[in-house]
């Protein structure tokens, strides 16, 4: 099966990734990280705190990917397996998803990131002229 994982973070003090059918395109999963509560830095009543993450905002990236890949009930009711992720250049959460993953994960590389990475390469690659060119 062949998932798309998307991660968005930003450096903020939350993150949030989806696991995504490539085929399909519905969403299949989600999590959430939050470094901190503003109803407990308020010192508000009884509440349900959503604080759930305690490490830096890198950390977030690799901590959900393996939620949503090696974790995933939802995954391990159906009897899916992941055999193929498509996502950016990052390699932090392709290398924490193998570490847990029971099987090998290949790592597809989604045409955005793609077509970017070329465009700046080629870009880096042309001559830098003096003279404007009409």
């Amino acid at each position: 099966m062949i998932l798309c994982l998307m991660i968005f973070i930003y450096f903020l003090p939350t993150g949030h990734s989806t696991l995504t059918g490539k085929r399909s395109g519905q969403v299949l999963s989600y999590a959430t990280r939050k470094k901190f509560c503003w109803k407990c830095l308020r010192g508000s009543k009884p509440h349900v705190c959503r604080k759930n993450f305690e490490r830096s905002a890198k950390a977030m990236e690799p901590d959900m990917a393996v939620e949503l890949v090696c974790r995933n009930k939802v995954l391990q009711e159906s009897n899916c397996r992941v055999g193929t992720l498509i996502g950016d250049d990052d390699s932090s959460y392709i290398s924490a998803v193998r570490r847990y993953a029971p099987l090998p994960i290949k790592k597809v590389a989604d045409i955005n990131h793609s077509t970017k990475t070329l465009s700046n390469n080629l870009y880096k690659l042309t001559p830098k002229l003096d003279t404007k060119v009409p």
